[in-house]
């Protein structure tokens, strides 16, 4: 099971025991791996845990990619949503029509509220305009949980110092599995694939090259999106987990009371925004998460 639970952290997609059974070899594993086909992997809106209860929805961070929000499992016993990007169709021009969609969507798991959304970073930004198109339409929103979700000042910009770039994702992931000196001398996928079927336990513990480049793609997209939107006021409340790790530049701002009419609970997690849903972090904030979760509603 750890080795399961180390293939789907690495690639945020899904690895069943039985796949695993069935290549119970690195190489072996990375042939299915590797013969992925992306229109047929990347499913928009996809069950990441079973449980009892209320479905808990969460909305994929800028990568477009979900999986890192299967950890929630082992903090809360309930169906878990995810949404994703696909590789294919038309894409929303504004925040705002990705949260019609995605509103959309929740209603088919979930015809009727009260809803709970969650997102991650440029998933907490959707999540929060995602509030208030369901709002707008009648149904309650009983939580909001934001996790280190920024917003961007109006007249800022994305710096092209800020782009993002393949290598960049490779390294990355390469980074996530072994410890190398000196990550700047990796520039190809080919070397990738090589470095670590050398250095990992995993072997070639790494995406497909569609996957990285779908990857970069929704990175790029959803900065784009993200420095042109000014959300809307939604009328209910939310918590937001902060993490530890930001610079103050006065471009982004973590201040959601402007947007939100009802309180707003801030909690600070001692760690970086990338890490925001790893095992520590979560054992830092889980308690807290969970019991917001799992309260009454609001006053």
């Amino acid at each position: 099971m750890r080795v399961v639970a180390a293939v789907q952290e690495t690639f945020d997609c899904e690895i069943s025991v039985r796949a695993l059974m069935e290549a119970p070899t690195v190489a072996g594993l990375s042939k299915q791996l590797f013969n992925w086909s992306s229109s047929d992997e990347i499913p928009q809106v996809v069950k990441l845990c079973r449980g009892p209860g209320r479905p808990l929805f969460c909305i994929h961070p800028g990568g477009g990619v979900s999986w890192a929000y299967r950890a929630l499992g082992s903090i809360v016993q309930r169906p878990i949503f995810a949404i994703q990007q696909t590789v294919d169709g038309e894409r929303p021009r504004t925040v705002r029509e990705m949260a019609g969609e995605y509103a959309d969507l929740v209603q088919s798991v979930q015809p009727d509220g009260p809803y709970d959304l969650l997102g991650w970073s440029f998933g907490g930004v959707v999540a929060h305009q995602m509030a208030t198109v369901l709002e707008r339409r009648g149904a309650h929103v009983r939580r909001l949980i934001l996790l280190d979700a920024a917003l961007v000042e109006p007249g800022t910009t994305r710096s092209p110092d800020a782009d993002f770039n393949e290598t960049d994702v490779l390294r990355h992931f390469v980074s996530k599995n072994v410890d190398l000196p000196d990550l700047k001398e990796l520039t190809s996928y080919e070397q990738a694939t090589e470095w670590l079927e050398t250095h990992s336990s995993l072997g070639a513990a790494i995406p497909p090259a569609w996957m990285i480049s779908h990857v970069v793609r929704n990175l790029r997209f959803n900065s784009d999106l993200w420095h042109g939107h000014t959300p809307d006021l939604f009328g209910g409340g939310a918590v937001v987990f902060q993490g530890s790790d930001h610079e103050r530049d006065p471009g982004y701002s973590r201040d959601w009371t402007r947007f939100i009419a009802r309180p707003v609970t801030e909690i600070a997690v001692e760690c970086e925004h990338n890490d925001m849903l790893s095992p520590d972090a979560l054992d830092a904030y889980g308690d807290r998460l969970r019991a917001e979760l799992e309260g009454d509603d609001y006053e």
